[in-house]
């Protein structure tokens, strides 16, 4: 269970701190990158895959630095992974709802995939990486990866209350 939290919030940490376009970012990467560089990568980003208007782009940057910001104690946070991820849920809601209001309807329908396409890359990645060795011994106990809910839809988990 333990696991499985940690690859929750690692996920949306990944997302929430940006719309990175890659699913092969690593958590240690994320965490030793400053809020001004996840900025950086984001605006650019966004501006190459939402075709930004020059009217758009200093209100993306200024929000991507925004929440960058406030995310950065969430990603440094001693905090259980739960509160973490209830935190960074939090900062990408906000962030979402400002983006929101600078995109129009279509940049924000490609923005909302990206990110989708990114936490579900970002989660079959890492649940094949925790899985790996673990084929056989879950096979064998009928344990594989043990959960009736998906986390990231709001949905309870077995050992959730």
């Amino acid at each position: 269970m333990r696991k499985h939290a940690r690859m929750v919030v690692t996920v949306v940490a990944l997302t929430a701190a940006g719309w990175l376009g890659t699913a092969t970012a690593q958590p240690d990467a994320l965490l030793k990158s400053t809020p001004a560089e996840r900025a950086k990568v984001q605006t650019a980003l966004m501006s190459e895959r939402l075709s930004l208007t020059p009217e758009q782009l200093p209100q993306v940057e200024a929000i991507n630095s925004k929440y960058a910001e406030q995310m950065q104690p969430v990603l440094t946070s001693d905090e259980g992974p739960l509160k973490k991820r209830r935190a960074a849920r939090e900062v990408e809601s906000a962030k979402d709802s400002a983006l929101q209001n600078v995109l129009d309807k279509d940049q924000f329908r490609k923005y909302v995939a990206g990110k989708e396409k990114l936490r579900s890359d970002v989660v079959q990645k890492l649940a094949e990486s925790a899985g790996a060795g673990k084929a056989g011994d879950a096979a064998g106990k009928g344990e594989g990866a043990a959960t009736s809910g998906d986390p990231d839809k709001g949905e309870k988990s077995d050992g959730e209350s």
